[in-house]
């Protein structure tokens, strides 16, 4: 029988993120948008023009991944890309004017959206599930460092 007071936590949580983007993607869809490139295009709003390579470690994404989802926005006229003139190997990523103005746009959206998803939430608790997850995230990397040191020393 199913026991909801003792369901794992990440159960709980990967669940609640699933739902969350999928009522995301919804809200995206007409705009032609997945999360993901929301989430790159929210980071250039929020830090400006950045390196592929910066983008990719703010956004959690690999080269290649970062790569796609450029290209994809670039497309659409979102955002563009230059040469870097402080390192030729490199491309500087930016928002383009539409791609600002759609940002701001969909911030406003996205403000709807989560006055709904934090409906009946109070301060303090939205506080304690921010401090919950971070510790958590802290948890998980440092397992990956543990990890990454195990598997060197086995080489």
């Amino acid at each position: 029988m199913y026991d909801e007071q003792n369901e794992p936590l990440g159960r709980l949580i990967y669940f609640t993120a699933q739902k969350i983007g999928v009522q995301a993607e919804s809200f995206l869809r007409p705009y032609g948008l997945t999360l993901e490139q929301l989430h790159l295009i929210k980071t250039l709003a929020a830090d400006g023009e950045l390196s592929q390579q910066h983008l990719g470690v703010a956004t959690n994404k690999s080269a290649g991944n970062m790569t796609r989802l450029i290209n994809r926005l670039e497309k659409k006229g979102l955002v563009a890309r230059r040469g870097n003139p402080a390192d030729r190997r490199s491309l500087l990523v930016t928002l383009t004017l539409q791609g600002t103005a759609l940002e701001q746009e969909i911030a406003v959206l996205f403000e709807q959206f989560s006055a709904l998803l934090h409906q009946e939430i109070g301060a303090q608790e939205k506080e304690e599930v921010r401090r919950v997850l971070r510790r958590m995230t802290a948890n998980l990397e440092n397992m990956e460092c543990s990890n990454k040191q195990r598997s060197g020393a086995d080489e």
